[in-house]
């Protein structure tokens, strides 16, 4: 019974490990020869359970530029990559200048105001180069000063006020600039004036469920350009699912690049990933294996030098879903039939 037991278990991994690897979309590993009849050479190689996805290629958004005044451009929209301090635009003859604030502005501040906000305005004046104290939470004669000389740096109008829509602040810098507005263009308060999108674009694509929760961020990927495969990571992992045209439920998962990616907007790019390292070792086609007569995983091998067919007991280690790492009386000089068994 406990021989049994052992068998059944061996068979059940198995099944368990080639379910898996082909129910995750994509999955592929080397091909190894799946002819009706053929006789495949045992390898010693690394086996690794794999998925790959297709998806686009995608520029991401982030960071919006929002109006706050009624107003019209004076200064087309910067085209160039956007960096702390740089002039997007100009509003009514204003600056509108790229900033990092950990609170947004909401109200125009000149000489009096109070708040956490002063402090905020203080800070972002100081990346800028600017040498004032940056705990005050008043806007006193100091600042006043300070923010006048930085309105004549741009050749902005020198009032000493600073509107909430002088101010444009971004997450992630440096970023590249997206917009349809032009020198003349009115605005509104909450139009977009610009959208920042990431300079290196990402790979977004839809999986499974079965696949989504093998994932997580911060795993290795590979993507491709189009040329080439480069490395990457898998940067987010949606918790909520869509509902494809057939029904199903698939998960949003984003990967993005180590370096540069060849890739434009638009253009199908895949996914890989590996989901198991089973190691190496002694591999045989997953397709040789089946079940002996006494219940136990064989495979039909013979020696290369031989034309002698013996059954050698194997017990898998893990499978790709075309190769299996295996233990038994098998050498690389052997040969294992695939396709009838």
């Amino acid at each position: 019974m406990a021989r049994q037991a052992s068998v059944g278990a061996q068979l059940g991994t198995l099944i368990a490990v080639l379910l898996a690897a082909l129910a995750a979309p994509g999955c592929s590993s080397d091909t190894a020869p799946q002819n009706l009849e053929s006789w495949v050479l045992v390898e010693h190689r690394q086996v690794r359970e794999e998925a790959t996805v297709t998806g686009t290629v995608v520029s991401p958004v982030v960071g919006s530029v929002y109006a706050f005044d009624d107003g019209r451009l004076t200064a087309d929209v910067a085209t160039v990559a956007l960096q702390l301090g740089s002039v997007l635009t100009r509003v009514n003859g204003r600056a509108v200048v790229v900033v990092k604030m950990d609170q947004p502005p909401y109200r125009a501040l000149s000489m009096g105001s109070e708040g956490s906000d002063v402090v905020e305005l203080r800070k972002v004046l100081v990346a800028l180069g600017a040498d004032v104290p940056t705990a005050s939470p008043r806007f006193d004669e100091g600042l006043d000063a300070a923010v006048r000389a930085w309105q004549a740096s741009l050749g902005s109008l020198v009032d000493g006020v600073v509107n909430a829509g002088d101010l444009a602040p971004l997450e992630e810098l440096p970023c590249a600039l997206r917009t349809s507005l032009r020198k003349g263009d009115l605005v509104h308060p909450g139009d977009v004036v610009a959208q920042c999108v990431r300079e290196t674009p990402v790979v977004e694509a839809m999986v499974s469920a079965s696949l989504r929760d093998r994932l997580t961020p911060g795993m290795a990927v590979w993507l491709t350009d189009g040329e080439q495969e480069i490395g990457g990571v898998l940067e987010d992992v949606a918790t909520v699912p869509v509902v494809s045209e057939d029904g199903s439920m698939r998960y949003r998962v984003v990967a993005a690049p180590d370096g540069e990616f060849g890739a434009s907007d638009g253009a199908t790019s895949s996914i890989r990933v590996e989901l198991r390292d089973f190691g190496e070792g002694t591999a045989v086609p997953s397709a040789a294996i089946h079940e002996g007569i006494t219940g136990q995983l064989v495979v039909d091998a013979r020696n290369g030098s031989s034309s002698e067919v013996r059954q050698v007991v194997v017990q898998a280690r893990g499978s790709d879903g075309t190769w299996t790492l295996v233990t038994g009386q098998l050498t690389e000089a052997d040969e294992v039939r695939v396709g009838k068994n």
